[in-house]
């Protein structure tokens, strides 16, 4: 349904409303006027006293006034809901209108705030000494940022979380420099977190108006960013955990299709913020200049030292003598998962001796391989020696999930001959969170730490990588259909939906298709859910694009060449609107080469119009106009008069920057002729572009102006395209 005619049914439902209250009202006056009439009526004959009719007429007469208030205009006393509205998209083809020409709608974006791991001093190591010097070094007026580095497992979120104790203890108490709670961000790697995200969930807690991405380059969009953080009224501290989700993993440095990070760790090197942050990576961030650690500082988080490591096993259980807790604790080097495995092995069977553990050859192959890989090792053992089949597929259905889920989201998952009860798995579950193996993170829904989850991707299917990448796509596939499950019942209807998490579900479904190799289904999925143009609508654009990325190369799922066209029309819009302005031009590029191919001459128009974009914001206006003018030739022979407007309006936001005033104000108004005709949702956007211009020329100039374009605005346009600029 357009935009239009929502609005004409919205305008005849307030008519009817009002013609309803209008007549209730008026025969409540009617019957109150009957009252009084009576009232006094009987007063006058002596029936009832004449201050009995005074009272009456004066409680009926306040009471009257009240409800005529409430009826006529209920929005004054809260009875009625805002109006809202909606606008939708379900054009064949993606094309761009000038993105200046409004002011730009709320951005929405992946919801990356969460909470930090568990902090219980009962089950883990306070770590005082540690948590002192970060905090310290965050509080340095010369520091920005502060890093803590280490490998897998070593407790650097959990390290983090007891920073973030520690800095709201001392805002509580009104010490150092935070006035606002902390805001804890976690950079999933599996949710494909870009600039985009980062930017929306930072300015949304710091109460700030989001920028128009598409509209700065990557060195503003962090420039922006930074300076948001340094100018708000109360400073804050900021935890990015798993930060190196954003990093080549190779380099360090800020990976290529994450435009803006790398300018952003190097903002966070280059000068003092009013708000701090604390990331937790692997590796320490690069940016895009090599320059010596300045005002982002790290800080490498190393095993526990043994009197905490000792102390951390005789928390989880662990008996044994100091020697041999010491001993356990240096095969370990510390290493905090290590350790909790390793307490997990011996409080779960409770046959195995630490002694032996320690010194039998029959569990050395335990303490071979390094740090990282003992974790590994007693991952390994609990597995294969202390988990039944069943906690077995539990594990492994929960690995395939990449957010926190209810069991309710695993069971389908499972591979048994018999329906589990309710108590089995349960039963289960628990197993599986007294072992350290699932973390619960609230509302009953769990989530596999990161390393558990890997290691069970690898065990679907132990009889081959072929038969467990089959068995793991199988999972993905019932996970796809447990979103779908979802959506049917959490989902709004499109047309109420107003924001990114308003189809997590589809989200979710998409990508699990696309990890079952189901890609049409992905496909059809983002298409009949209004994905493709939603998201786009919302600004959700990472999350459009790792979407979108799922499905190439269009080749290996046999797409239409109209899916195909579309797909790389699609990316180019994401590109585009994420400042990766090359490689919207190779996505363009390839779609309009199909479209070409298959003789779709309105996809090639909506391409050529998307090109022309491109050219104009890299400079390269007679490029740009170039491809309007092919644009406009091509969407006026298919009569395409919606598309034949958008080139217009381009072509005269082009004019309006060269200060061609009456060539950009005669395409303004043959675009809003148009629209007109058309119905277009954009009439007001074309018509500030016209005000702007207006108020560029002045006010005389502008009505001299008019009064010689308007007449001849057609005339004038083919004239100023023939000339070019």
């Amino acid at each position: 349904m357009s935009t239009h005619r929502q609005q004409q049914q919205s305008d005849q439902e307030k008519k009817r409303t009002w013609f309803s209250r209008r007549n209730v009202v008026i025969a409540t006056i009617v019957i109150v006027a009957l009252l009084i009439t009576t009232a006094w009526i009987l007063s006058i004959l002596n029936v009832i006293p004449a201050t009995w009719a005074t009272i009456t007429t004066a409680v009926l007469t306040v009471a009257t006034a009240v409800f005529t208030l409430v009826a006529a205009f209920p929005s004054l006393f809260g009875s009625e809901k805002p109006e809202q509205h909606t606008t939708s998209s379900s054009t064949s083809q993606v094309q761009h209108i000038p993105d200046s020409s409004s002011s730009p709608d709320p951005v929405a974006q992946r919801g990356i705030a969460g909470l930090p791991p568990p902090t219980n001093p009962r089950t883990i190591q306070p770590r005082a000494k540690e948590v002192q010097e970060i905090y310290a070094q965050l509080t340095q007026d010369d520091t920005t940022a502060v890093v803590l580095t280490g490998i897998g497992g070593a407790g650097k979120s959990t390290l983090a979380a007891l920073v973030s104790q520690h800095a709201e203890k001392q805002r509580i108490d009104g010490k150092g420099p935070f006035t606002a709670e902390a805001l804890w961000l976690r950079v999933d790697a599996a949710a494909e977190i870009g600039m985009t995200d980062l930017m929306g969930n930072l300015m949304e807690a710091l109460g700030k108006p989001m920028p128009d991405m598409g509209s700065l380059t990557p060195a503003n969009q962090a420039a922006a960013l930074f300076n948001a953080l340094n100018t708000t009224e109360k400073a804050r501290l900021v935890i990015l955990d798993q930060f190196e989700a954003l990093l080549d993993s190779q380099t360090g440095h800020a990976r290529a299709d994450r435009p803006g990070v790398g300018e952003l760790i190097d903002a966070f090197n280059s000068q003092p913020c009013r708000c701090r942050v604390l990331l937790t990576s692997r590796l320490w961030p690069s940016g895009t200049r090599e320059f010596p650690p300045s005002c982002m500082q790290e800080y490498a988080v190393k095993g526990l030292e043994s009197a905490e490591g000792i102390e951390l096993l005789r928390k989880q259980g662990v008996a044994g003598t100091e020697d041999e807790l010491r001993s356990a604790v240096s095969r370990c080097d510390g290493h905090a998962l290590s350790l909790t495995l390793f307490a997990s092995l011996l409080r779960s069977d409770r046959s195995l001796n630490l002694q032996a553990l320690l010194t039998d050859p029959l569990y050395a192959r335990l303490w071979t391989g390094g740090t990282g890989k003992i974790a590994q090792n007693l991952l390994d053992y609990i597995y294969t020696q202390q988990l039944n089949e069943v906690q077995h597929q539990l594990l492994r259905a929960f690995s395939v999930y990449r957010e926190p889920v209810p069991l309710a989201a695993v069971e389908p998952l499972l591979r048994v001959k018999a329906r589990l009860s309710e108590d089995q798995l349960l039963a289960a579950r628990d197993v599986l969170l007294a072992q350290h193996l699932l973390q619960a993170l609230g509302a009953l829904r769990y989530q596999l730490h990161a390393i558990v989850a890997s290691y069970a991707h690898d065990h679907f299917d132990e009889q081959s990588r072929e038969a467990n990448q089959e068995a793991l796509r199988t999972a993905h596939a019932k996970a796809a259909q447990y979103y779908m499950q979802q959506a049917a019942t959490d989902c709004l209807p499109r047309k109420e939906r107003r924001k990114v998490s308003d189809v997590q579900p589809l989200i979710e479904a998409t990508w699990h298709y696309g990890q079952a190799g189901q890609w049409q289904e992905a496909y059809e999925l983002m298409e009949k859910g209004g994905l493709f143009a939603d998201l786009r609508l919302w600004g959700g654009n990472a999350v459009l694009l790792e979407l979108d990325r799922l499905l190439l190369p269009p080749e290996k799922w046999h797409a239409k060449p109209e899916q195909a066209a579309f797909l790389n029309n699609e990316l180019g819009v994401v590109y585009d609107a994420l400042g990766q302005k090359q490689e919207a031009l190779r996505y363009y590029q390839q779609a309009l080469t199909i479209w070409q191919e298959v003789g779709d001459r309105g996809g090639e128009g909506a391409t050529l119009n998307n090109l022309g974009l491109v050219y104009s914001a890299l400079g390269q206006k007679q490029e740009a106009l170039r491809y309007y003018q092919q644009a406009l030739a091509i969407r006026t022979e298919v009569s395409d008069r919606g598309g034949e407007g958008t080139t217009l309006w381009n072509i005269g936001a082009l004019y309006f920057r060269q200060d061609r005033n009456d060539a950009a104000l005669a395409c303004l108004l043959l675009t809003r002729d148009i629209y007109q005709e058309v119905l277009s949702p954009n009439r007001e956007g074309v018509q500030r572009w016209i005000e702007r211009l207006q108020k560029k020329a002045g006010e005389e100039e502008f009505a001299a102006l008019l009064a010689k374009v308007e007449p001849q605005a057609s005339l004038i346009v083919e004239q100023t395209l023939r000339e070019g600029l």
